[in-house]
């Protein structure tokens, strides 16, 4: 089971974690309360977001079948250092 820290941490390094900052409205006042759906998460963030499960649970072999088929360069370029450069393990 993973910490609250190890979480934060895993989604920094993900580069996800602007998606933690919520402006409360009515309908969503907290954080938990924010409504995820198929369009709130870009393409890359959900491959990021996959990355991030993957760290968490420790898993040592990832397959990616183009993984960064549908990002933009910059997202791309963050999948691929995830990926490759030890932020799979610390």
């Amino acid at each position: 089971m993973s910490t609250t820290e190890e979480c934060i941490e895993v989604l920094e390094r993900c580069h996800l974690l602007p998606l933690l900052k919520h402006s409360p409205t009515e309908d969503e006042p907290t954080l938990l309360d924010k409504r995820i759906t198929q369009e709130s998460l870009s393409a890359g963030e959900k491959q990021l977001l996959a990355l991030s499960r993957a760290i968490l649970r420790r898993t040592n072999i990832i397959m990616m079948d183009e993984a960064t088929s549908q990002v933009d360069s910059n997202l791309d370029d963050k999948v691929i250092y995830i990926s490759r450069f030890g932020c799979l393990r610390k």
